[in-house]
């Protein structure tokens, strides 16, 4: 059943119009049926012998055939994945409602059903070109060599001992709790507000993008053919390696999508070395520092922007893939990390422009994708709008960032500029798209800093965000210096054998093996000292932190209350084990996360936890009013609606105190425990 269409070129694809047909084929209606019956009894039976991991490479196989876009195999591939994340965060509003909710054969079924009569409508038999490039197992290799990087670390430890290593930040336990609600509750938190809310708080379900928390859960339900989440320990570990490959992820999509754009007239080692060094950048770049920040949602949020810029700037040549590519990603970045938008709403009110003219003849499907896409792109938007949270003033708010090099911004926008001063790029309508559309993203981030009151350097919180956006779109046109070159000679079939085995070695293996080789030693992705600590910003971090001293003080307690078996057992937890009141707020939030109970450690809040500087009635404090007054701190929230909460503490005198509180006050089911000072650890200040 495998077919061509008779304008394709049967040697770039499976399949050939003189192959024979099925009975089948001569009954589409029949046909159309046992493929419909397939898509729900092939994600049953793989589910039920525990291999559902097998579902996703197969729904993206299957879309890749229902597409045209891309005649080279990788190209189709991330087209079918950019439409497969749009479609599944699209349908994961009927998966929050529906009673099987993120169940693998439902998810799967509903899915390759809806693949199977979008081509039955569109006529499209299964096609999937077999062209490779050279430069393809340059950004598969590098993407998988991220990965080991960030795994490396705690490849041999067991989940307890990689809390040394797995909690930069409290972000990273807020995003796990997203992860949690969305794994026990089935959906997306606005949805399902009211069972999310002992996860995630309020508002938070409902104002935070929750995409990427969604497509880590799926990955996770189809890797262990379960909806359950277990053991939260587990949970927290499996959700963290997740998030490294959304990093490998995002290093691929940037160095496809810089490729894409680049277009035909990149090849042989001009392929090579762009590819190696907006991979190098990529991975080792300053993009490390949004892993280094736990900014989960912002990692899959920028892999978006690459691949929607790179379809909007050099769109396919089949208009309607061009069109529902373009609403899968605005879609799935609205989902993701709708802050994004802002900067993308430039490149596609230039594409608009720019290809109206072939877009009219495709009208009406245009109209109806819009219809469809426009209301569920805006939905978590139209949300945020019903609740007292203020997006203008969160625009302006703090937070830890980093900024981006703007000697190196500049020279990357320079580089892709200086295309407009070629002939091949005033004549490409993909470079000047491209130029103009980082001018009016650098006047509108520009803009946004001026309001601001900021500057150059002293942008706030999230418009430094933006300047990463601009950075990363900076980075897909680095291709753009190729035009000052002369193209590759392609070796002709008239050459001698020794010279055509030559020019390949050359082109294919060793240029691009000396290229990617620089790469990665100029930007740090192999620590040479050894032991100098780079700050967050620098490109050498991730190589400093492959080599394990990257490390946070939250295993030892961790150990400990694990060994009491109190980490999974669902009881309300509070943890002052350290004089250093946010640490022991952090920690606590932490244990609830992994008790299932991340929101209700909001008490910390109510008990102002993150003030309690000394909670220890050492001899500075003889009349014991510091000591009182945190220990009141402490106790003083906790009431009877609490629920039965557990104190870990390892100071004897606090403990005591406490445990007098306790016995004065039954009915606030206080219990007391008390951990060596070995196991306490130490704080990190």
């Amino acid at each position: 059943m495998l077919l061509t269409s008779p304008n394709s070129d049967p040697r770039s694809t499976f399949g050939s119009r003189n192959e024979r047909r099925w009975p089948l084929d001569h009954h589409p209606a029949l046909r159309f049926t046992v493929i419909l019956a397939a898509s729900w009894l092939g994600p049953a039976a793989a589910t039920s012998v525990h291999a559902a991991w097998i579902l996703p490479p197969a729904m993206l196989v299957f879309t890749a055939g229902a597409l045209r876009a891309g005649t080279m195999l990788l190209d189709r591939l991330m087209f079918a994945l950019l439409t497969m994340l749009g479609a599944v965060l699209a349908l994961a509003l009927l998966y929050s409602v529906w009673p099987w909710h993120l169940d693998p054969v439902a998810t799967a079924g509903s899915y390759l059903s809806l693949i199977a009569t979008a081509a039955a409508l569109s006529g499209r038999e299964f096609q999937i070109p077999r062209g490779v490039k050279g430069s393809d197992l340059l950004l598969l290799s590098v993407s998988v060599f991220t990965f080991v990087k960030l795994y490396q670390p705690i490849a041999r430890l067991t989940p307890i001992q990689r809390f040394a290593f797995t909690t930069p930040l409290e972000d990273e336990i807020t995003h796990f709790g997203f992860y949690d609600a969305i794994h026990s509750n089935g959906g997306y938190g606005f949805l399902r507000s009211s069972v999310a809310f002992p996860f995630v708080g309020s508002p938070s379900q409902l104002i935070y993008p929750q995409g990427a928390h969604l497509l880590y859960v799926l990955t996770d339900v189809f890797a262990r053919s379960t909806t359950q989440s277990g053991n939260g320990v587990a949970e927290y570990n499996r959700f963290f390696v997740e998030t490294m490959v959304g990093y490998a992820f995002l290093v691929l999509a940037v160095g496809w999508s810089a490729r894409w754009l680049a277009g035909p007239r990149l090849r042989g080692w001009h392929e090579a070395l762009v590819c190696a060094v907006v991979l190098g950048l990529a991975a080792f770049g300053p993009l490390g520092f949004v892993f280094r920040t736990a900014d989960v949602a912002e990692v899959v949020g920028l892999a978006l922007v690459a691949m929607l810029t790179a379809v909007v700037m050099r769109a396919p040549r089949q208009i309607p893939d061009q069109l529902l590519l373009t609403a899968a990603a605005v879609i799935a970045l609205s989902y993701v990390y709708y802050a994004f938008l802002v900067m993308i709403l430039p490149a596609l009110l230039v594409g608009f422009v720019v290809y109206r003219r072939r877009l009219r003849r495709h009208r009406r499907f245009a109209s109806l994708l819009a219809v469809v896409t426009i209301p569920i792109a805006a939905l978590p938007m139209v949300i945020v709008e019903t609740t007292s949270f203020s997006a203008q003033a969160q625009a302006g708010a703090p937070g830890a960032k980093s900024d981006i090099s703007r000697e190196l911004l500049a020279a990357l926008f320079l580089i892709v500029l200086a295309s407009q001063f070629t002939r091949v790029g005033r004549r490409s309508p993909t470079w000047r798209m491209t130029s103009v559309n980082l001018v009016l993203c650098l006047a509108g981030l520009a803009a946004l800093v001026v309001v601001q009151g900021g500057g150059v350097i002293n942008t706030s919180y999230y418009a430094e965000k933006l300047v990463y956006v601009l950075f990363l779109l900076c980075l897909l046109g680095i291709s753009s210096c190729t035009l000052f070159l002369k193209p590759v000679r392609k070796v002709t079939p008239r050459a001698q054998a020794p010279e055509r085995l030559s020019a390949r070695l050359i082109h294919s293996a060793f240029l691009p093996s000396a290229a990617l080789a620089v790469a990665v030693l100029a930007l740090g992705s192999v620590n040479v000292s050894g032991s100098h600590a780079p700050s967050a910003s620098e490109p050498a971090w991730l190589g400093y932190w492959s080599t394990g001293h990257v490390q946070y003080p939250d295993e030892p307690v961790l150990a400990a209350l694990a060994q009491r078996g109190l980490l999974t057992d669902g009881v309300q937890t509070l943890v002052a084990t350290s004089n250093v009141g946010y640490y022991d707020y952090r920690l606590s939030r932490l244990v609830g996360a992994l008790n299932h109970q991340e929101a209700r450690t909001e008490l910390l809040g109510t008990l102002a936890f993150t003030n309690l500087d000394d909670i220890d009635s050492a001899a500075a404090d003889p009349g014991g009013k510091v000591f009182q007054a945190d220990l009141g701190l402490l106790l003083d929230g906790i009431t009877t609606h609490s629920g039965r909460v557990r104190i870990v503490l390892a100071n004897q005198d606090v403990a005591g105190a406490v445990t007098a509180y306790a016995h004065r006050h039954p009915g606030l089911l206080i219990s007391v425990v008390i951990l060596p000072a070995a196991d306490a650890g130490s704080s990190p200040i």
